[in-house]
Order: C-alpha cells, then sequence, then structure tokens
C-alpha cells in the first residue's frame, strides 16, 4: 500500500529566501562565563518575516570558523542560538550547541556570520567598553535595524538572568532620533568639510546635507570612524 503519514499529523512547508545584508542580525552574545564552565553564546534574529535556511553558513570571530549544520532553519521574526558547549538555560529546539564554536574572548573579539557564497551577512567588531563585561551578563543590541558595529546600539542585559536568549532583548529600544550634530570643521583641501554626529552613519542612507541653508553633498566616511561625514 506504500508509505503513509499516520492520520493527524501536521506538515510544515517553506519558501526559503535569499538573505541580504541586514535581514539577519546578530543580536545577543555573552562572552564573559559565570561560573567559569557556563556557556557562551550567539543569538541571530530575523528582522524580515521570510526563512532561512542558514545550512553550512559560518560563525566567524578572530580566530576561527564554525560551520553551521545542514537543516538549520531561521523562521520569520525568529531566534536562533549557538552555544559552545551544552546549553543549560534553554529546552528549545532553536538553542543549540554548534560543533567548533571558537570561544569569544573577554577582551574583545569579532563576530561574522556569512552565508555559502562568503557574503558578510551580519558582522561585528565589540569592546569590553560596550557592555557585557560582567560575569554572566550579556550584551544585548538595542534596535536590531540599527548599525551593527556602533557601540551606541549595545548596552548590558538588565535582564534579572543576566541575558534574554530566544525573546526581546531586555535593552531593545527603536532608534527614532536622528542623529545629533556634534561639530563641523573645515578641512584644508577646498571646500571640504568634517561633520561629526553622536552615533554612527550609514552613509548609504545619507547623499547630502544641509549646511547653513546651502546643500553639501556627502563623499563618504572619514576613514574608519562611522560618525564622522566629509
Amino acid at each position: 500500500d506504500g508509505w503513509r503519514l499516520p492520520h493527524g499529523t501536521s506538515v510544515s512547508t517553506y519558501r526559503f529566501g535569499e538573505a541580504s545584508p541586514g535581514d539577519i542580525a546578530i543580536n545577543e552574545f555573552l562572552y564573559r562565563r559565570a561560573p567559569p564552565d557556563d556557556a557562551q553564546f550567539v543569538e541571530l534574529y530575523n528582522t524580515t518575516n521570510t526563512p532561512f535556511d542558514l545550512s553550512s553558513w559560518s560563525l566567524l570571530t578572530d580566530r576561527g570558523t564554525a560551520e553551521i549544520p545542514p537543516g538549520t532553519i531561521l523562521g520569520p521574526s525568529g531566534y536562533l542560538l549557538f552555544s559552545d558547549r551544552q546549553i543549560t538555560f534553554a529546552e528549545n529546539t532553536a538553542a543549540f550547541e554548534l560543533p567548533g564554536f571558537v570561544p569569544l574572548r573577554t577582551t574583545g573579539d569579532a563576530i561574522i556570520l556569512r552565508n555559502t557564497q562568503s557574503i558578510v551577512i551580519d558582522s561585528l567588531t565589540y569592546k569590553p567598553e560596550w557592555g557585557g563585561d560582567e560575569p554572566g551578563i550579556s550584551l544585548e543590541r538595542k534596535d536590531p535595524d540599527a548599525i551593527t558595529i556602533d557601540p551606541v546600539n549595545w548596552a548590558s542585559s538588565i535582564a534579572a538572568a543576566g541575558s534574554t536568549p530566544l525573546i526581546k532583548n531586555s535593552r531593545f529600544e527603536r532608534d527614532t532620533t536622528p542623529p545629533a550634530l556634534l561639530f563641523a570643521t573645515r578641512l584644508p583641501e577646498d571646500n571640504t568639510i568634517l561633520v561629526r554626529f553622536d552615533e554612527f552613519i550609514n552613509q548609504d542612507l545619507v547623499t547630502d546635507l544641509m549646511l547653513n541653508r546651502r546643500r553639501a553633498s556627502v563623499t563618504g566616511l572619514n576613514g574608519n570612524i562611522g560618525n564622522e561625514l566629509i
């Protein structure tokens, strides 16, 4: 008679999307253990309503790479949590130990999420000054749609447990306030002005500015300084 599913069996089907940079956010991570045998983790958040297949993607740090296992699915507006050892704080199929997870350094490290085409979907290089530098306290992202590498977008967890794995971050806060101008100064080059703001700027969204009621074209960031435009 052939193989049949038992009566009442539910089947889920997905049409996976192709993730672009910004679709998946590095949303929270814990790099300082408490006690020393606790797990470190990195949490991802899907900022879209589209499911993604993360099979064979890579999670990298400055010291190595771990490959995400086949069949790893990140659902719409969903979370995934990768740990360097057995997880004891969450019984959830979205939280699991990742073979080859390279422990995060307490002095600062890079975290990079890369797809099978070697495209970086999200990345950052954190420092203890960003937060999360107390044992058992995670570093949480405030706004998953704001710039990843901006230290202003990160803060130590204020959750009673010290972290918020697989749920909304305790420091969640949408960035609805425009960047504030700190100062502007003329550079030696003709008709060139350096402008500094109080937070990082997405240069792809800024093509010109109004200075003294005159339109000024933006040529780019001032080197690697994310809150300065030229």
